[in-house]
């Protein structure tokens, strides 16, 4: 039941709205099409990681013997997570600059 849970309500969702946001981002212009599409590609690449490595991974970390490959191979895990949550953290402020060229762009 979790897997299938964190699937529906975070996972899926996510992937969803990167896409949608990958749409729009492309058809915007000037300065927020720039700051948007980096946001949205940046988004794209973790959901690409999440789904290529980082949830599988985690499947056979989980069915795995507590043997020393397996300790190995959670520590690189963990490790290259770091990139992961670098690049979610690049997305989000490349979102806000983004958004605050929503405001100029408006007159605000």
């Amino acid at each position: 039941m979790g897997r299938r849970f964190w699937g529906f309500v975070s996972t899926g969702p996510l992937t969803l709205l990167t896409l949608a946001s990958l749409y729009f981002a492309t058809r915007a212009t000037g300065p927020l099409r720039t700051w948007w599409l980096a946001a949205a590609l940046m988004a794209l690449v973790d959901r690409l990681l999440t789904f290529s490595y980082f949830i599988p991974t985690m499947i056979r970390l989980m069915q795995s013997p507590d043997v020393p490959a397996t300790v190995e191979t959670a520590t690189r895990w963990v490790r290259m997570n770091h990139f992961r949550h670098g690049l979610v953290m690049g997305a989000w402020l490349a979102g806000l600059q983004a958004l605050s060229w929503v405001r100029v762009k408006a007159g605000a």
